[in-house]
């Protein structure tokens, strides 16, 4: 991943760079336009700072995001949400949850499946999305959750699953007990 300080190293409000400041930021974090609607880069530019422009952009706009594996507060993979913030227990009306060994695959389907929200800044989305394989072994979806708000989820596909590995419980630390 490109580091967004590198873009603008160097770069003052005067300087012919400027100019192709919004194209590169489109390019390296177009995935940014996702979260916020389109034009949200433009939209940012209130300021001739461009240091300023980018920390507003990426530190100060989150994404709500529903964990129900290995991204749980004391899994495995919760480091990755070292910069979030903790929002509520939740759940998933609609989904199926399976072991895949060291990592879970949430389905749509019948069930109910429990995790996490967490507040997530954009500037972190993008490690999320390498640890997750989007758009290749999961596909990053907003969804309704239980507690009626919305939220990005990381849905798996099914040709990575078997019905044996299905957690009847929906909560993935459940895994194995049953």
């Amino acid at each position: 991943m490109v580091n967004p300080f590198e873009i603008l190293d160097g770069l003052s409000a005067s300087s012919p760079r400027r100019q192709n400041l919004i194209p590169q930021l489109q390019q390296n974090f177009g995935w940014i336009d996702e979260f916020l609607g389109a034009g949200a880069l433009q939209r940012c530019f209130d300021t001739d700072d461009p240091i300023t422009i980018l920390n507003n952009l990426l530190k100060s706009y989150f994404a709500p995001v529903f964990v129900y594996g290995t991204l749980l507060s004391g899994e495995s993979n919760s480091y990755y949400l070292k910069n979030a913030t903790f929002v509520a227990e939740d759940a998933l009306n609609g989904g199926t949850l399976y072991n895949c060994g060291a990592y879970p695959m949430l389905l749509r389907g019948q069930g109910i499946v429990y995790g996490q929200v967490y507040q997530v800044p954009l500037f972190d989305m993008p490690a999320l999305d390498a640890l997750e394989d989007h758009p290749n072994h999961y596909c990053r979806q907003i969804s309704a959750l239980e507690s009626g708000a919305s939220a990005w989820v990381y849905f798996g596909r099914e040709e990575y699953v078997t019905p044996s590995q299905l957690i009847v419980s929906g909560r993935w630390r459940d895994r194995g007990v049953e």
